[in-house]
């Protein structure tokens, strides 16, 4: 996506030497200063002033077909940028919280589910019962020898 906003100001800059580079030499008389005019567009930091030095010179079909074609893919492909930014922030954070969450689950000192902790009760709950026959035989056992 930078490529292409690179190539994008790379071809204006240069349609804009051509076409206002005679006519405006502050903002289009060189390669690196209408890069930099062009820049100032895109951020649509006193654009305005620009298009209406440029309007002075040229035609306005072509001042404006310069510049209102550019301001649109220029933002849009500057907006793609930014958004592409922040979606691959927001994968990566949601990759760190579910390999997080596999951690937390693979760990031994995980908290116990509920099902879990009523079956552990039901198993303790038939030893002490097993356990309570096994004592009243022997103790049923006892008396009768006494």
């Amino acid at each position: 996506m930078s490529l292409l906003l690179a190539l994008l100001f790379y071809i204006y800059a240069v349609a804009g030497v051509h076409l206002f580079g005679g006519a405006d030499p502050a903002d289009f008389g060189s390669l690196p200063t209408a890069l930099f005019t062009l820049f100032r567009i895109v951020t649509l930091d006193n654009w305005v002033d620009v298009f209406n030095r440029a309007i002075e010179y040229v035609s306005a079909v072509k001042v404006a077909f310069y510049f209102v074609t550019f301001i649109v893919f220029g933002t849009m492909i500057i907006s793609n940028l930014f958004i592409g930014i922040i979606m691959n922030s927001m994968a990566e954070m949601h990759d760190e919280i579910a390999e997080s969450d596999r951690t937390a689950h693979a760990t031994p000192t995980e908290a116990p589910t509920l099902e879990t902790e009523l079956r552990e009760l039901e198993r303790q709950t038939e030893a002490l019962q097993k356990q309570m026959r096994r004592l009243r035989k022997r103790l049923s056992a006892d008396q009768s020898v006494s």
